[in-house]
């Protein structure tokens, strides 16, 4: 392989990666902390602090690696969040 051609074939790649994403949710603080420190594709997470108006939380999830935006909703849902 020739060194560098790796990049090439990201940047000629058609597809959109991600590697952060922002959701809200409503569970608990101890469950989403359980979902997510114990899972394979998150490298680190913040949950926001609510106050007692707020009804969702806000999540801000930075993934290992990236992942294909065309596939983010079956790794969001069935992977990381459980639904």
């Amino acid at each position: 392989m020739v060194k560098g051609s790796e990049d090439v074939n990201i940047a000629q790649s058609k597809a959109v990666l991600m590697t952060t994403f922002s959701v809200l949710v409503n569970k608990s603080r101890k469950e989403l902390e359980d979902l997510l420190s114990n899972n394979d594709y998150i490298d680190d997470f913040e949950i926001e602090d609510l106050d007692k108006e707020d009804l969702r939380k806000e999540v801000f999830v930075v993934l290992k690696n990236p992942i294909d935006i065309r596939f983010a909703c079956d790794v969001l849902g069935k992977e990381i969040f459980k639904e």
